[in-house]
C-alpha cells in the first residue's frame, strides 16, 4: 500500500521548487530596491527594465517584479498539493490525477537521436530509457524493491516464514 500510494517526490518536487523560488525572489527583491535612486549600488540592464510612462528616466525592473510575483504561485501549489495529500486515505490516487491521457512524444522511434540533445548536450541517446517500463522497475533491487529478483526475494522469504510458523 506504502509503494502505490507514495505522493512524497511530487511534495519534496514543490518543496525544493519553492525554496529555489524563495532565494530567487529574495534577491530579485534585493536587487530592485538596491537600483533605486536612494541606493544606486546596481544598475540593471535595459534588456531586463522598461522606461516608466510617468518618469521616462525611471527604470522598472520587470523581470526581477516577475520572479518575485511567480514564487508565490510556486508556493500555493506546494501548499495546496500538501493539503490534498494530508487527506487522502492510503493508495487512493482520484485526487491526484493531472492528465487524463499522457503520450510521450519526445523520444524518437527507430534508434534516432532525442531531441532533448537539442536543449542540452547532456542528453544522451540512452535518455529514452527513462520511459522504459522494464528499467523503471528493474531500477529498484533494493530489499522491498520491485525489481523481479526483489519481489521473488520478498516472496521466498515469505514462504519461509509461512512455513516456520504454520503452527
Amino acid at each position: 500500500m506504502d509503494a502505490t500510494g507514495q505522493r512524497d517526490f511530487v511534495a519534496e518536487f514543490l518543496f525544493w521548487a519553492s525554496l529555489c523560488l524563495t532565494h530567487l525572489s529574495r534577491m530579485s527583491e534585493d536587487l530592485v530596491l538596491y537600483s533605486t535612486k536612494e541606493f544606486s549600488f546596481v544598475s540593471i540592464s535595459d534588456a531586463y527594465s522598461t522606461g516608466s510612462s510617468l518618469m521616462p528616466q525611471k527604470k522598472n525592473a520587470d523581470s526581477l517584479e516577475l520572479i518575485r510575483s511567480k514564487a508565490g504561485r510556486v508556493f500555493g501549489r506546494c501548499a495546496g498539493f500538501l493539503m490534498t495529500l494530508k487527506g487522502l486515505p492510503s493508495t487512493y490516487n482520484k485526487d491526484l490525477q493531472v492528465l487524463a491521457n499522457f503520450t510521450v512524444t519526445v523520444i524518437e522511434a527507430n534508434g534516432l537521436p532525442s531531441p532533448l540533445c537539442v536543449y542540452s548536450p547532456l542528453f544522451d541517446s540512452d535518455v529514452s530509457a527513462v520511459w522504459n517500463y522494464t528499467n523503471s522497475v528493474e531500477q529498484y533491487n533494493t530489499p522491498g524493491g520491485t525489481s523481479k529478483s526483489s519481489v521473488t526475494a520478498q516472496v521466498q522469504q515469505l514462504r519461509e516464514w509461512l512455513k516456520a510458523h504454520k503452527n
